[in-house]
């Protein structure tokens, strides 16, 4: 499509090299130093969540990387009413029920263990001292957490903005991936994407999804009361 936004730059390539790889080439393409967002295809934006997001990196430089508040794909940001709903609420409804989180978490951060990539907020000189994802992830799956460990070693924080709401259908990404490539078994993919994962970390049972005998149920209750997290501001 043409964009008449000069601003605005459409990277076109010619088949589907999965997430990290195109990740990595528009964060090649960013100038100077600046926040930037990478978010799933099926994102739903709610008013002034943007504004919020570089407020909270501006109040507190140790963060290195932030993500919302949302209906589904991150543990830590889940709010559960929402996932829920997450397929059929309409506009008005998800609207209505950002309002309700940001009067209730307005400017609150909480620290976590790990980010899921839905929609990640971070900052270009970042990734300019790290390098770029990881392309033996691609297409997808634990490109991610590779991400999290990395970030956390140079002694930054993760911040759940947890009065910032960002609507996620969830599952769509890789159900176009796979609608491309037929031959593409997701489940498969996430299991040698694991692998590959504790086999370039010593340690990644720090990471409770990938304690072996840390049951989903102990997850959610983990999550669900808060209890690893604490306030920034």
């Amino acid at each position: 499509p043409k964009i008449e936004n000069k601003e605005i730059e459409i990277i076109h390539n010619p088949e589907s090299y999965g997430y990290g790889f195109s990740a990595n080439e528009g964060i090649q393409r960013l100038k100077g130093e600046n926040i930037f967002i990478l978010m799933n295809s099926d994102i739903f934006v709610t008013p002034n969540w943007l504004n919020e997001i570089t407020k909270s990196f501006e109040m507190n430089p140790q963060l290195g990387l932030i993500f919302p508040s949302t209906s589904w794909g991150a543990f830590e940001g889940s709010l559960y009413h929402a996932q829920e709903n997450r397929l059929n609420w309409k506009e008005e409804d998800i609207l209505k029920f950002a309002i309700k989180v940001k009067d209730l978490f307005h400017n609150k951060i909480y620290i976590w263990h790990h980010a899921n990539g839905f929609c990640w907020a971070t900052r270009s000189k970042i990734f300019n001292t790290l390098g770029f994802f990881d392309e033996q992830f691609s297409p997808g799956y634990s490109e991610e957490t590779d991400m999290n460990m990395r970030i956390k070693r140079l002694g930054l924080l993760i911040g759940h903005a947890r009065g910032i709401y960002c609507h996620h259908r969830g599952s769509q990404s890789m159900a176009v991936e796979e609608l491309i490539n037929p031959q593409l078994n997701t489940n498969t993919l996430r299991l040698k994407c694991d692998q590959r994962f504790k086999q370039k970390w010593a340690n990644p049972n720090q990471i409770p999804m990938f304690q072996p005998k840390y049951p989903i149920e102990k997850v959610k209750e983990f999550i669900n009361l808060n209890t690893d997290s604490k306030w920034v501001y």
